[in-house]
């Protein structure tokens, strides 16, 4: 008898739930992106423009682009995704906020945010040293950011800039597969969302931005367990000698010292990639690698054959 009157006391005194509206939503969404551009991106065509900051410490006067280019695959979608409803009233009645500008300033961002990822394509190549290759190259292999150290001049209130770019590790600029995938996210809703007919109209005529996805295929062709070999060759040259003989240590323990529990756990793990028990660990061939490339081919002409109606 207690719990019901307990229950009919607190229906009694429940008040009505709220819940936002669509005009409140939409007014939120757009104070929220109207802080993404003044505080966290710098739009434009220069080094370091147009690529979102994933960190900002207003109390440190900080801000950190680190993976940058996972945040600029995020921004591409936002601004595909933003174009698909500004382009739709019809659909998507009040979407621009009532400023009929928005659409045009959008295709413009968005014109930009693509040109940062095709600048990121043609510095990569000479950003490392001999005996890598110093010449500029649009050929699939970027780097995750191009903010310089003095890019704080952008932000009111910064003082300290930290990027992947500028990092004196070279190889925490390097492209790694988490930063494909994430650009590779961000094209696919571009190619889908956003007709390729678009054209930008800046004050030096008309411009057509198609970003190049072979290039960035060509790339993924190669082996990914030889790429990841490779990152860890890098990062183990590139690592102090203490911190590597920690690292052997660690990586000698994590394996076992038992032979007959290595055999076992690459059982495990063979079975697993193998498909079939007993099987032992195989890289991955050239089909496999090609594999990879067909997957990226495919998410990026989504939009050739799934375009919305």
């Amino acid at each position: 008898m207690r719990h019901v009157a307990a229950f009919v006391a607190l229906l009694i005194g429940a008040t009505t739930a709220h819940a936002d509206t669509t005009a409140d939503n939409l007014a939120k969404s757009w104070r929220l992106r109207d802080r993404l551009v003044t505080q966290f991106v710098s739009v434009g065509t220069q080094p370091g423009q147009s690529e979102p900051a994933p960190e900002r410490t207003d109390s440190a006067g900080l801000m950190k682009w680190g993976d940058g280019t996972t945040a600029l695959g995020f921004y591409l979608g936002v601004l595909a995704t933003e174009h698909y409803m500004l382009a739709d009233p019809a659909r998507f009645p009040g979407a621009d906020g009532g400023d009929p500008s928005r659409l045009a300033a959008n295709e413009e961002e968005l014109y930009d945010a693509l040109l940062a990822l095709e600048r990121l394509d043609d510095v990569a190549d000479a950003a490392f040293p001999s005996p890598c290759s110093t010449t500029p190259a649009l050929n699939g292999f970027f780097v995750r950011d191009d903010v310089p150290a003095d890019f704080s001049g952008h932000f009111p209130g910064i003082t300290t800039i930290q990027s992947d770019f500028i990092d004196p590790i070279l190889t925490n600029k390097e492209e790694s597969q988490d930063q494909v995938y994430h650009v590779q996210h961000g094209l696919a809703l571009v190619v889908t969302l956003v007709p390729a007919s678009v054209v930008v109209q800046g004050s030096g005529g008309p411009r057509q931005h198609r970003w190049r996805p072979l290039q960035l295929q060509g790339h993924l062709h190669r082996d990914p367990l030889q790429q990841r070999q490779q990152h860890d060759r890098d990062r183990e040259r590139d690592r102090p000698p203490r911190q590597r003989r920690s690292q052997h240590r660690d990586d000698r323990h994590r394996r076992g010292r038992d032979p007959r529990q290595r055999r076992e756990q690459q059982g495990r793990v063979g079975e697993r990639l193998a498909g079939g028990p007993h099987q032992r660990l195989r890289q991955p061939g050239p089909a496999q690698g090609a594999a990879t490339g067909e997957v990226a081919r495919r998410a990026l002409e989504i939009g050739h054959s799934r375009r919305p109606t």
